[in-house]
């Protein structure tokens, strides 16, 4: 291989780990800013509105997520895994909660304590579609699921209020750090290694490769 094409191969490899290291960094920055004071969201699929005002959201399909008409976090609390979409229906002190795939009704606190749990055939169904991506909060306000996040609209303006995460974090789904990491790692390398190539290639002169092809 002649100077001129070692060379462009280093400079390819190099350009190359700089683009996965900066997607690694960039996707590390926003898992970091997303995280800084609550939990990670994404994939939220139901809603609720408790007594108080609060804004029950279920996420990931294996956790509720409790904010404030403003999006601040307050409190959160696993649910039973695999269960599918999830439904809620608040009632004055505890929150029931169906799910698409088990035939069961979860009875939970507004503090995350389960205080029951029953069968009940085609409890997700009789919950109803209703509050799926929608509720009206105690001051008439509407809080909607919609692509980017949560979304609290006022006086017919929108807001948004918690937002799920966006492109490339979007990439790696609801656990991105062991992905984002190894992303990281391999621009790294793949850097370093065109860096080394590059200096190798440019401390030789083309008259050289020439004369050696001779």
């Amino acid at each position: 291989m002649s100077v001129g094409q070692s060379r462009w191969k280093a400079y390819f490899i190099l350009g190359v780990g700089l683009v996965v290291l900066v997607l690694g960094g960039w996707s590390g920055a926003q898992y970091r800013r997303a995280t800084l004071f609550s939990p990670f969201f994404y994939a939220p699929s139901g809603l609720a509105v408790s007594p108080a005002g609060e804004i029950l959201v279920a996420v990931e399909e294996a956790r509720i997520h409790i904010y404030n008409s403003e999006g601040t976090f307050l409190r959160g609390w696993g649910i039973f895994p695999d269960g599918g979409p999830v439904r809620m229906q608040p009632e004055s002190e505890s929150v029931q909660i169906a799910t698409e795939n088990l035939d069961t009704v979860s009875v939970y606190g507004y503090t995350g304590q389960l205080n029951q749990t029953f069968d009940e055939a085609g409890a997700y169904s009789a919950f109803g579609a209703d509050h799926d991506t929608r509720v009206i909060g105690p001051e008439g306000d509407l809080f909607e699921l919609a692509p980017g996040g949560l979304f609290r609209i006022s006086n017919g303006e929108a807001r948004l209020i918690v937002t799920e995460p966006k492109w490339p974090l979007s990439m790696f789904g609801s656990d991105p750090v062991v992905p984002v990491a190894a992303l990281m790692a391999l621009g790294a390398v793949g850097t370093m290694l065109g860096v080394v190539m590059t200096a190798n290639t440019t401390s030789r002169p083309e008259w050289e490769d020439s004369s050696s092809s001779e």
